[in-house]
């Protein structure tokens, strides 16, 4: 099964995780650092299957001027 990803907001700043558990209103995530979060499911911008977390971020900013 492939694992999926959600990009979300966290305190102004768009992060990017994989989905440990996934809840009606709240995800526990984990980022590529190995920290584990619990996310409210209102703060997800979008679920994804790839690319990787920081793939995702790393092309972001390539967009950015």
């Amino acid at each position: 099964m492939t694992p999926m990803h959600v990009l979300f907001e966290e305190d102004g700043a768009f992060r990017a995780a994989t989905i440990l558990v996934d809840n009606d209103s709240s995800l526990q995530v984990e980022t590529a650092s190995g920290k584990r979060s619990k996310i409210k499911a209102a703060s997800v911008l979008l679920r994804y299957a790839d690319p990787a977390p920081v793939a995702l971020l790393e092309q972001a900013d390539l967009l950015l001027p």
